[in-house]
């Protein structure tokens, strides 16, 4: 048995756009997953309104696509995936940057510089290893 809801959610309303695009769904068989139905073919999406704009994109990504989708709406939320994507490509790769010139990451000994220092790890017979050497 479904029960449907309404776009606004004790109080908070929602504020992503593919909301006017679905409904949200609970279901009466004690899973604790997300649903949502698409406003246009009426399929029901597991894991709530991230899964549906693939399922309204058509990307096929985790999701089948809608048969019933109006161009305009698929392009929209496509462009909305797109931008997602390369906002978070670019923001791993400044951090990913940051991380390799960092001072604090190239302050630390090498495993080489190490041995040559004769140190060894605590708790080992003397032996260096490599393991979680960066």
């Amino acid at each position: 048995m479904l029960k449907s809801e309404s776009s606004v959610t004790k109080g908070r309303a929602r504020t992503d756009s593919a909301w006017k695009h679905c409904k949200k769904v609970e279901r009466g068989d004690g899973k604790s997953y997300k649903y949502v139905v698409c406003n246009y073919c009426k399929q029901e999406v597991k894991e709530g309104v991230s899964r549906l704009k693939h399922h309204l994109a058509q990307t096929q990504k985790d999701v089948r696509k809608c048969p019933l989708m109006p161009q305009e709406v698929k392009d929209k939320i496509k462009s909305f995936l797109k931008k997602k994507y390369i906002t978070k490509k670019a923001i791993k790769q400044s951090f990913d940057e940051k991380v390799d010139n960092s001072s604090c990451y190239h302050a630390h000994p090498s495993l080489k510089e190490i041995q040559e220092m004769g140190g060894s790890c605590p708790g080992s017979s003397g032996r260096l290893s490599s393991k979680g050497v960066r």
